[in-house]
């Protein structure tokens, strides 16, 4: 079992690399009255520099113990570099405290970014695959508008990426619309359900000469017309 000391709040600096973002108030609501009630059963994680201490891992711990007027924290103190931070914080964080799939995703960037991690290195830190991997850089990548929508709406990663490919922003900001609230599954469901054809058009003057080709079964004559009256209305026939 480790040791640990009490070391005075006031003396512990937050973490430059701390991985976990946003503190949910209900969350962290709970986790100070589990710790008026019992204490803090799991001590933080502090490195020592100079005279004070940096967080290490513990970062919702610590909040919380502020909130419930406590003064001093237990806390395990370990030796660590600079590169070491981020992925200690790292480690801590996924094993003790649910990070978000953004938070989890920008700090795998971080890592890969600053420090120069493989995704080789990476993937065994996370014990997950290499696909898994890529796939989660590939969310630090994603837009702002798309990593904000999971992050708010708890949107399927899968869902989001896919909508991430959309260039368009007002196109994007549909697209994240209808995947709200819906499974990964319902929401490659809907591009089923649409009518499936082809369209292919050329313009002459004023005149639009437009021809379909129909892809299955599945689409009819209404779900075609009604879905280039919306077309056309957009202007996605209009002469360059």
């Amino acid at each position: 079992m480790k040791e640990y000391v009490e070391i005075p709040i006031e003396k512990i600096q937050p973490n430059p690399y701390q991985p976990r973002q946003s503190t949910y108030e209900e969350s962290l609501k709970q986790l100070t009255v589990s710790i008026k009630e019992k204490g803090i059963l799991e001590p933080l994680v502090v490195a020592q520099k100079d005279r004070n201490y940096i967080l290490v891992a513990g970062y919702r711990r610590i909040e919380a113990s502020k909130k419930a007027g406590l003064t001093k924290v237990p806390c395990h103190i370990v030796s660590l570099k600079d590169k070491q931070f981020l992925e200690y914080s790292l480690i801590e964080n996924l094993q003790r405290e649910d990070l978000t799939p953004i938070e989890e995703a920008e700090a795998l960037k971080r890592l890969k970014d600053e420090f120069k991690y493989s995704v080789r290195e990476l993937a065994k830190l996370k014990r997950i695959s290499k696909s898994e991997t890529h796939r989660k850089l590939k969310l630090a990548d994603a837009p702002e508008d798309v990593k904000e929508e999971v992050s708010r709406h708890g949107t399927p990663v899968e869902s989001a990426l896919k909508v991430a490919k959309e260039p368009d922003i007002e196109k994007r900001k549909s697209l994240l619309r209808k995947a709200r609230g819906k499974t990964q599954k319902e929401f490659r469901q809907q591009d089923k359900d649409k009518p499936q054809y082809k369209v292919e058009y050329e313009t002459t003057g004023r005149l639009v000469k437009i021809s379909v080709k129909f892809d299955s079964k599945k689409s009819n004559a209404v779900d075609v017309l009604n879905d280039l009256r919306e077309r056309i209305k957009k202007g996605e026939f209009s002469k360059d």
